[in-house]
Order: C-alpha cells, then sequence, then structure tokens
C-alpha cells in the first residue's frame, strides 16, 4: 500500500481485505473523513498508533482474520472516541428497527406518494 494514500483526504471508505497486508501506511492517519475501514484477512498486528485519533469519523473497523487484539485497540490513542462512535451508530440501528410505525417516514408526505 502506497503512503501516498493519505493524500486521499476524501476517502470515506477503504476495503483492503484479503490483500495480504503486514503492515498499513502511517499516511492512514491523514484520513480524516474516513467511516469505514475494512481490513480483515490480512497478516496485520499493529495499526498506526494515531488511526483512531486522527480519523475523528472512524465508525466501522472491521479486523477479523488478523492478529490485532483487543487490548492492542485499547491502548492507541482515540479508542475510547472511537468505541463511542461504534456503538453509537449500532444504537441509531437498533432505534430504527424498533420504530412503532410499519412505514419508512423520512419526512415525507405520504399522501403525495400517490401522485409519483
Amino acid at each position: 500500500m502506497p503512503s501516498s494514500i493519505g493524500d486521499c483526504c476524501s476517502l470515506i471508505e477503504v476495503d483492503l481485505s484479503a490483500n495480504l497486508l503486514t503492515s498499513l501506511a502511517e499516511t492512514f492517519e491523514n484520513l480524516q473523513n474516513l467511516k469505514i475501514l475494512r481490513l480483515s484477512n490480512n497478516g496485520l498486528k499493529t495499526l498506526p498508533l494515531a488511526l483512531l485519533k486522527n480519523c475523528s469519523h472512524l465508525c466501522t473497523l472491521d479486523l477479523h482474520g488478523t492478529e490485532i487484539t483487543m487490548d492492542h485497540l485499547r491502548e492507541l490513542e482515540g479508542w475510547e472516541d472511537f468505541d463511542t462512535r461504534r456503538r453509537y451508530k449500532h444504537h441509531k440501528q437498533l432505534e430504527f428497527s424498533v420504530m412503532s410505525s410499519t412505514e419508512f417516514d423520512e419526512g415525507a408526505d405520504s399522501n403525495r406518494g400517490d401522485n409519483w
């Protein structure tokens, strides 16, 4: 993975699953708009130290099939904020799934739907 990836500051989602990666460029810390990072099934053992701190929108981090442990994640700067974002994402999904209405109403006038 080239270090120039850190110059792609508009990236929102990156999927590098199953790419035989053994390390992640430190410049990933520059991807401040990154929301989703999928790194499953790689040979990763560590992450850049400030990844969770600097990628302040990151709320999905897939590390299945890597050697990265929860203990390692908890030691990274920004773990608490990342964990809060991750939990909030699941909380929002849960709230939506238990809405009392059987219809999805996102401010649309259901009576006007017949005119489309």
